[in-house]
C-alpha cells in the first residue's frame, strides 16, 4: 500500500469515527457538555495529536 492511501484511510477513519461518536452523543445524551469537560477533552486531543506527530517524525 502506498503512503498516500494509508494517509487517506486514516483521515477517513477519523472522520467517520467523529460522526459516529457525535451521533451517539446526540442520540443518547440530550444535554450540553460542561465547559470544564470540553477544556479537558480539548487538551487530551491536543496531546494525542502532538504525540502522533512526534512519533511520526
Amino acid at each position: 500500500m502506498s503512503i498516500l492511501f494509508k494517509n487517506l484511510m486514516a483521515h477517513l477513519f477519523g472522520f467517520l469515527s467523529g460522526i459516529i461518536a457525535g451521533s451517539m452523543y446526540c442520540i443518547f445524551i440530550n444535554r450540553p457538555v460542561s465547559e470544564r469537560y470540553q477544556t479537558c477533552l480539548s487538551l487530551l486531543v491536543f496531546c494525542m495529536i502532538l504525540a502522533s506527530w512526534m512519533k511520526a517524525f
